[in-house]
């Protein structure tokens, strides 16, 4: 039996010099009509069209075809089409299994001469994960292709994918925003704000869509990200479709799983026991002894109380022949919102061991903002190796009895000076300065009383004259009169290594002072937004950075070095 329709799904864009809209589609198979003689394509007019065509096939001949499409801009002016091949034919038995694939980069070399993708199991649909060499190719961009054999020998087209090598070795910029739109876009930084967002090279977030104003019909959802030099990337987009049904979707009944080939609808592992219902959650052994070392893929798929089966989701896993265990953790560390780079945040103190299972008190500093905020948690195994953060949300909200908490140490010859201040105290009793050689285990060094009350800044210190060998890590403990206690963050200074930048204070109405340049060091000032405001070069010594004409709030200051950031703080100007 022929197929008697084909949907197909594009996404198309305006390209000229001088903006324009796409306002009108048609395509056509085979043959060429004529510019505006094609069959019409509904789509919403905007530079960038999202559209689900439905075209008939019925009345072709068996055999390869090409469908082509082509879209006017609001001018009046048609584009060149671009087209796709396809292929008809009468069989209803399924196509040949694979059992071989072949990748090449840039030049084809020929069907056959490829480099062989190994190992890759024999069916209908395979999954494989390959190394690619890349060393030996040069700078910019470059094509991969790949294409699949069956079992009767035959080799089919290959589908190409556009990469790009660089040989800058500086991390990409830190991500600090993200914006989203649905179906057309309104240009970059005119999307609806996702909020919050952590800054970071990799930032994870979820966030509310509503979607009570769309039409019935396909849509597509698009996110973008921005960086903290104020740059926004391509936006990536995802389908989805809005349905008027009110009616909910059949209950689930049955599951089934099946390692690497898909043994057909209904023939897989069954899973059980499983709970009827719209969503189902269960766990269930999967037996890997008889399954060769390297990549497999673990497929699942479930059952309605209709009867009908859905697409099964697969997920990649790697079965290894070593014997040896991983690795003991030996070290951890949190911090809040922004990620401070690996082995510079907080320390927490841990039980070294393969499993990890301890409650912690991991302290918010002082002059964290109430509202909502990423914590985000990371170990080191004992072979130095820091793994990915894990993160969650946490809400800072209460009176808070001392506002303004600042911390700084610095080394001035074989000593440290230790200066804080707060902007106002409530009932304040005082404040315990702490010492630790490793971030995790604290000793009280000296006691200073506090104002008790006070609705001015306040300025404290002491003189460590015997510091320890190595690192220094101090914190305050402050502590209320009625026994409360809250904690300041943690200033780290070595005796015997290079002291970094030093700043101070980081909340002022007027200037800020910066220590330990030590060579040239582009600064980079932005605002709550990431703008950039301010912007210097600075050779040696100490300089003095002005706040005075910048409106209050909070900033960020970076010192960057021949591309990568060295070190960041957080300012406030009041």
């Amino acid at each position: 039996m022929k197929q008697l329709m084909a949907a197909i799904l594009f996404a198309l864009c305006a390209f000229a010099g001088k903006a324009q809209q796409i306002s009108a589609a048609e395509y056509f198979i085979d043959n060429d009509p004529g510019a505006g003689s094609g069959v019409p394509i509904t789509v919403t007019v905007g530079s960038i069209a999202n559209f689900t065509a439905t075209i008939p096939t019925a009345s072709l001949a068996n055999g390869f075809h090409t469908v082509a499409i082509r879209t006017k801009d609001s001018s009046g002016h048609w584009g060149l089409y671009e087209s796709r091949g396809f292929y008809l034919s009468t069989s209803t038995n399924d196509a040949a299994a694979i059992n071989a694939a072949e990748l090449f980069i840039d030049t084809d070399p020929g069907v056959g001469n490829g480099t062989a993708i190994t190992p890759i199991t024999s069916g209908n649909t395979v999954s494989f994960t390959t190394p690619i060499a890349t060393a030996a190719l040069t700078p910019g961009f470059h094509t991969l292709g790949i294409r699949t054999q069956d079992i009767n020998g035959q080799w089919g087209l290959y589908e190409s994918r556009g990469f790009y090598i660089s040989t800058s070795t500086n991390d990409a910029s830190a991500i600090n925003a993200a914006e989203y739109f649905i179906d057309t876009d309104p240009g970059p930084g005119n999307g609806v704000t996702i909020t919050p967002i952590s800054s970071g090279n990799t930032v994870s977030f979820t966030t509310p869509i509503p979607s009570t104003s769309l039409a019935t019909g396909f849509h597509f959802l698009a996110i973008r990200t921005r960086d903290i030099n104020g740059q926004w990337g391509l936006y990536e987009s995802r389908g989805f479709y809005i349905s008027t049904s009110t009616g909910n979707a059949p209950d689930i009944t049955a599951a089934e799983f099946f390692v690497d080939t898909d043994p057909g609808v209904g023939n897989g592992t069954t899973i059980t026991p499983i709970t009827s219902g719209n969503t189902v959650s269960f766990t269930t052994p999967i037996a890997t002894t008889s399954l060769a070392p390297g990549f497999h893929f673990l497929a699942i798929r479930t059952k309605d109380n209709s009867g009908q089966w859905g697409l099964y989701e697969s997920r990649g896993f790697y079965i290894s022949t070593a014997t040896t265990n991983m690795p003991d953790m030996t070290a951890a560390e949190y911090f809040i919102d922004s990620d401070p780079g690996v082995g510079n945040a907080t320390p927490i103190g841990i039980t070294t061991g393969q499993t990890f299972s301890q409650n912690l008190p991991l302290l918010v500093p002082l002059s964290t903002t109430p509202g909502s905020h990423f914590i985000a948690i990371r170990f080191k195994d004992a072979d130095g190796h820091w793994g990915l953060y894990a993160f969650d949300t946490i809400t800072v909200s209460g009176s808070i009895p001392v506002t303004g908490l600042s911390l700084m140490a610095q080394k001035r010859e074989q000593k440290i000076v230790v200066q804080w201040f707060t902007l106002s105290e409530y009932n304040s009793s005082h404040f315990d300065l702490e010492r630790s050689s490793d971030g995790t285990r604290f000793e009280k060094i000296t006691q200073v009383a506090a104002a008790g009350s006070s609705n001015s800044r306040r300025d404290y210190g002491y003189t460590d004259a015997t510091p320890l060998k190595g690192n220094n890590h101090y914190r305050i403990r402050q502590v209320d009169r009625d026994g409360q206690t809250a904690y300041s963050t943690v200033q780290l200074v070595r005796m015997d290594k290079q002291q970094p930048f030093a700043v101070f204070p980081t909340i002022t109405s007027d200037v800020v002072s910066i220590t330990g340049i030590d060579g040239p060091v582009q600064l980079r000032l932005y605002n709550a937004a990431k703008q950039l405001v301010q912007h210097n070069t600075f050779s040696n010594g100490t300089t003095r950075l002005s706040l005075q004409k910048l409106p209050a709030g909070s900033y960020w200051l970076l010192f960057e070095r021949d591309g990568a950031i060295l070190q960041h703080e957080m300012l406030i100007k009041q």
